[in-house]
């Protein structure tokens, strides 16, 4: 109290009373020039961590690409092995059939014939697609299509038509693996492996009507709406078991254009019924015409 009667009331704090002093007429230069320091220093520290944090997802984005590309060369070693297997496979069916005479190769053509007259009863018998024995409106037939379905299975089977027909060994030594070892040999034009060619199919068809489908079996089968597959309308996607990994296109009457055997082009053929999955409707609300 005496301190403050002698100085002639409150005291002041030092800081406030260096600001008040006459010899120092930089100290608020000063005092700027800590400010702007301070806060330069903060922004930094703020780059700094943003900069550690993109190196961060940089990394994460650098393992994952790395992942990828193992898994990718992976599944390209794994389908070359595949596809050295299936055309040392067709080599071999080619130099047996090379030692079959006329008549056992007529009778090998005949057995594919064979096969696809037995999918035929096979479906008549179960009552599957087009039992209703390609009758309009019969019990269990086929129902009408879209018209955007019948002129997918138009363009479908105008393109078949234009296809060249199969022929030389190749061919007849593919049509061998397909039928006297069901599901051995993948589809094959001339020595590369096509898996897509009914997916491919299904897509062109589609596309020519006006309307754009999923390009493989699997996205068909997971987006488009699955349907009974007694109840089937030409232009509908069969898609085929075990694990859609192919499609085919529905041409009606117990028919989806499809090959009969490895090597072959498409053509109408006989649905088999132990092989389908199920099926999908690329345009459900479309009414039959």
């Amino acid at each position: 109290a005496r301190e403050e009667y002698r100085d002639g009331g409150a005291r002041l704090p030092g800081a406030v009373r260096a600001l008040l002093a006459a010899d120092r007429p930089d100290l608020l230069a000063e005092v700027h020039r800590r400010d702007l320091l301070e806060r330069a220093g903060s922004r930094a520290a703020k780059l700094v961590d943003g900069l550690v944090a993109r190196e961060a997802r940089a990394d994460a984005l650098a393992e994952r690409a790395r992942a990828e590309l193992d898994t990718e060369q992976t599944l390209a070693a794994y389908q070359r092995e595949q596809r050295e297997e299936v055309t040392e496979r067709v080599e071999e069916a080619e130099q047996l059939l090379a030692s079959l005479s006329d008549a056992e190769l007529s009778g090998l053509r005949g057995l594919e014939q064979w096969a696809d007259a037995e999918a035929r009863q096979g479906l008549a018998a179960d009552g599957s697609p087009g039992s209703g024995a390609g009758v309009p409106g019969a019990p269990g037939g086929d129902l009408p299509p879209s018209a955007a379905g019948r002129e997918a299975v138009a363009h479908a089977r105008e393109e078949t038509r234009a296809q060249p027909a199969a022929g030389g060994g190749r061919a007849i030594a593919a049509a061998a693996l397909g039928l006297l070892t069901p599901g051995a040999a993948p589809f094959l034009t001339g020595a590369r492996a096509e898996p897509t060619a009914g997916p491919d199919l299904v897509v062109r068809a589609w596309a020519r009507a006006g309307l754009r489908v999923p390009l493989t079996a699997g996205e068909q089968w997971a987006a488009l709406e699955r349907v009974d597959t007694g109840r089937l309308r030409p232009g509908d996607i069969v898609v085929l078991a075990p694990d859609a990994e192919r499609s085919v296109l529905y041409a009606g009457d117990g028919e989806v254009f499809d090959r009969p055997f490895p090597g072959a082009p498409s053509r109408p053929t006989a649905l088999d019924p132990e092989r389908v999955l199920g099926a999908v409707r690329p345009d459900p609300a479309a009414p039959g015409v």
